[in-house]
């Protein structure tokens, strides 16, 4: 993660003054182990500008499986996950439910949560 630091780092830099600085997660930790989870979210928030936005999108469900087709899973619920993200130092602010058809075709639930760091 210091890579991504020093990516961010100069990203900020750049959009300094004009808005700040965001994370977007777009459904990539769904595939972090549920024991890793809490520590990349703590990793996240702290590559954050206090009051920085960031934005993830989970599948909704318990436990952790394989689909279809043998990829890794890690799923939450809604509460469970507002938690971890407090626990890390975020403030949820937004989320919205949805549903969608995966790659193994499988429709399943999710969420997406905007917070600030």
């Amino acid at each position: 993660m210091n890579a991504d630091r020093k990516i961010l780092s100069v990203c900020d830099s750049k959009i300094s003054g004009y808005v700040k600085l965001v994370v977007g997660d777009d459904f990539s930790n769904r595939h972090t182990r549920k024991a890793a989870f809490p520590q990349h979210l703590e990793t996240l928030h702290k590559a954050l500008k206090p009051d920085g936005l960031f934005h993830i999108g989970m599948k909704l469900g318990t436990g952790e499986a394989r689909d279809r087709i043998g990829r890794f899973y890690a799923y939450y619920g809604e509460e469970e996950l507002m938690d971890l993200l407090q626990a890390a130092g975020f403030r949820p602010e937004f989320g919205e439910h949805g549903s969608g058809k995966g790659l193994d075709g499988t429709d399943a639930p999710w969420i997406v949560v905007r917070a600030r760091a």
